[in-house]
């Protein structure tokens, strides 16, 4: 594993996550950015909590891959909520706070590696897996889209004038 280590959190990660995110900054105004931030929670944590189950370093990789997209998530959606959160003066802070979690939360990642010495990379991952959805969650019943009703109607109205179409 510790040849491909570079590939697995360089390559298969960081390309789908760079490109991932322009797609998923595109997409800010037209999702409900509460619920999107939920699904991708949920995905990211199955897909960790599934890698328990992998035998193939190229499913391994696949997922890895998986993730870099899923992650590309929620930078802008996060940083877009925070807006309307977060008046002017008082956004730079909370974007910095919410920043900064990336950093606590890799520097925690390397407490894996103990638990993988006493449990075993599988239950490891397990464990990440049903934590994070349990955060996912719980984020999608405290966390509100300030956003979404203005959405809702955006959507019917062009739901009403497709059917006018049609």
């Amino acid at each position: 594993m510790a040849e491909n280590f570079g590939l697995l959190t360089g390559f298969a990660y960081t390309i789908p996550f760079a490109f991932g995110g322009l797609f998923f900054g595109t997409k800010t105004d037209k999702w409900n950015r509460k619920w999107t931030i939920a699904a991708f929670m949920a995905a990211a944590a199955v897909t960790m909590g599934g890698v328990a189950f992998l035998d193939s370093f190229l499913v391994l990789a696949a997922s890895r891959f998986a993730i870099g997209i899923i992650s590309a998530v929620f930078n802008p959606m996060s940083f877009s909520l925070l807006t309307d959160y977060f008046p002017a003066d008082k956004r730079a802070t909370a974007n910095s706070i919410v920043q900064s979690g990336n950093y606590v939360g890799w520097g925690l990642s390397s407490i894996s590696i103990l638990a993988i010495k006493q449990f075993g990379w599988r239950q490891t991952y397990g464990i990440i897996g049903a934590f994070a959805l349990g955060i996912s969650a719980l984020f999608a019943a405290i966390i509100k889209d300030p956003r979404a009703k203005e959405l809702g109607a955006k959507m019917q109205k062009n739901k009403d004038e497709n059917d006018a179409i049609l």
